[in-house]
């Protein structure tokens, strides 16, 4: 890998950081084998998911291959209740700003079980009603 694309990655992982905090919590992938895997981070490229875990001091990329995934569990990102509250509150427009980082997070993992994709879909299409 270059320099240049070492850098980019590590951008694209701070700022998912600050956009969805729950990515800095860590997820479990739990492989169709059973054996589970305690991801720092995941990201996707096209068929592969790629799971940042520890290794000794450090940490590393593993890859598999979608396939290969049963489930993966994602902490619960707090944009779900924000945003829901917000629609409560009569405020649609901040909660899709909410929302919308949610959604977008989760779109490349929304055919993995565990994803939160439907679900900040289904707020987003709330929201989106109480603005008409």
């Amino acid at each position: 890998m270059n320099a240049n694309f070492k850098l980019r990655i590590l951008l694209v992982l701070v700022i998912v950081l600050l956009i969805d905090p729950s990515f800095s919590r860590g997820q479990t992938i739990t492989l169709s084998t059973g054996q589970q895997i305690d991801a720092l981070g995941v990201r996707r490229e096209a068929d592969i998911v790629l799971a940042r875990v520890q290794v000794g001091s450090g940490s590393g990329e593993v890859g598999y291959h979608r396939n290969q995934i049963a489930k993966i569990a994602f902490p619960e990102p707090r944009g779900l209740k924000e945003a829901s509250d917000l629609i409560s509150q009569g405020q649609p427009e901040k909660a899709l700003s909410e929302i919308n980082q949610v959604v977008s997070y989760y779109e490349p993992f929304k055919d993995i079980p565990g994803a939160w994709w439907s679900q900040a879909a289904l707020i987003k299409v709330a929201a989106l009603g109480a603005l008409l």
